[in-house]
Parts: C-alpha cells; sequence; structure tokens
C-alpha cells in the first residue's frame, strides 16, 4: 500500500475551518490505496483564541495570524476557511507559492477576481477546487436527475 502525506496550512479557525479539520483528519480511513493522511502544519485566525483552541483539538502544529504565515511554512495544501473577503487574495497567495488550493465558497466578491484566482492556479499549474462537497452526496445526485 502507499502511503501519501499532504503537509496542510489552513486559513480560518471558525466553524467551517473546524469541519475541514475533522474531514481531513479522517481522510485517511476513507481512501485505502493510496492512503492518503493530513499534516497538519498551520492553522492561520486573527483571534489568537479560536486558532489556539482548534489547534489544540485537532491537531494543528502551529498558529500564525496571518494566513502568509501558513502560506509560508512549506505546506503542500491550503484550505481557505477565513472570511468571504480573504478567499481569493489568500488563494492568489497561495497559488503564486505553488500550494494547492481548496477555498470556500464563494471563490470572491465578483467575476473578476474569480477570474484573477483562476488566472493564477491556470498559470501556477497547482490542483485547485471550491467547497463545493454536497454536488457529490448521492441523494443530491438523484434531485438533480429528477428536476
Amino acid at each position: 500500500m502507499t502511503k501519501t502525506t499532504v503537509r496542510v496550512g489552513m486559513l480560518g479557525a471558525g466553524f467551517i475551518g473546524q469541519m475541514h479539520s475533522l474531514a481531513f483528519r479522517n481522510a485517511g480511513v476513507v481512501r485505502l490505496d493510496p492512503s492518503v493522511s493530513a499534516h497538519f502544519v498551520s492553522v492561520a485566525d486573527q483571534n489568537t483564541a479560536a486558532a489556539t483552541e482548534i489547534a489544540e483539538r485537532y491537531g494543528w502544529a502551529s498558529t500564525a495570524t496571518e494566513w502568509s504565515d501558513t502560506i509560508g511554512s512549506g505546506i503542500d495544501l491550503f484550505i481557505n476557511a477565513g472570511p468571504n473577503s480573504t478567499h481569493a487574495p489568500a488563494s492568489i497567495d497561495a497559488a503564486h507559492a505553488g500550494i494547492a488550493v481548496f477555498c470556500e465558497k464563494p471563490l470572491s466578491s465578483s467575476a473578476d477576481e474569480a477570474y484573477d484566482l483562476w488566472k493564477a492556479v491556470q498559470k501556477a499549474g497547482v490542483m485547485n477546487r471550491c467547497a463545493f462537497m454536497h454536488r457529490f452526496i448521492p441523494a443530491i445526485q438523484l434531485a438533480r436527475q429528477m428536476v
């Protein structure tokens, strides 16, 4: 069995960040080969108490107050679960650093900003996804077919 470890950094220690922490922490039990595990490197949030709390709860190695510190911490994947206004700028910074991006929705506050984000990930050639997780739930797929 092949084992892959992904070094993860995240912006956002709120509810959504906690849900991503839980999901990524359990990624290894869902996929058998290759086995994927997340190494939680750094979580950034301007609310230091919240960042410290989820670091302790979910096993993040360090905390930061700025997303740039997390992006610069040697990560492979940047989860952007910060405030909506940070989605495009932080994700663009991660792409420029050659880091894969998993961004919460909405991607941006405008179509132009979303296009800038798309151009950044394309130019960098990094993997990127928007958190539309519910799209692939079987019940949602069935409802879509029915409509």
